[in-house]
């Protein structure tokens, strides 16, 4: 059975290790540059079974009214897919109503396609492409869920 628990900064180098499409210069910046600002109290959960961890997601303030999602999955996530789907809608929708976000942002690799059905399943609605974004110059996609 998936459960919801606080996200915990060492989830996040478990998740990368057991992901092989993430191991990439995008994780390897996240987990030195980001990772104070993922863990926040009632912003952030990671899914598990049976003490396994399937994902993390949470948001960050960047401004009043305005957050980014992220989500750093393992390579399990597609046997929960839609389990995941509905709890990461339903804490997005939670956190967007208290904290009256008129906008809620994410991007994806352009080039990690289970990563935008997944986006597009949970409500976020693509914006546009960023050439060159990442930090190792792949595209990434800006996708948001706009109140």
């Amino acid at each position: 059975m998936i459960r919801l628990i606080d996200f915990d900064a060492a989830h996040a180098d478990d998740l990368f290790k057991r992901s092989t499409t993430l191991a990439t210069a995008d994780s390897k910046y996240v987990l030195g540059n980001w990772l104070d600002r993922l863990q926040r109290k009632d912003r952030s959960f990671s899914l598990v079974d049976n003490g396994h961890l399937v994902a993390a997601s949470g948001v960050v303030e960047i401004w009043p009214g305005m957050a980014e999602a992220w989500l750093i999955p393992s390579d399990d996530i597609v046997k929960y897919k839609f389990k995941v789907v509905r709890l990461v809608r339903q804490m997005q929708d939670e956190i967007m109503a208290e904290d009256e976000l008129h906008r809620l942002q994410a991007t994806v690799r352009a080039d990690y396609s289970i990563a935008v059905k997944f986006i597009e399943f949970v409500g976020f609605k693509l914006e546009g492409v960023m050439k060159n974004y990442g930090p190792d110059g792949t595209d990434h996609l800006m996708y948001a869920r706009v109140a």
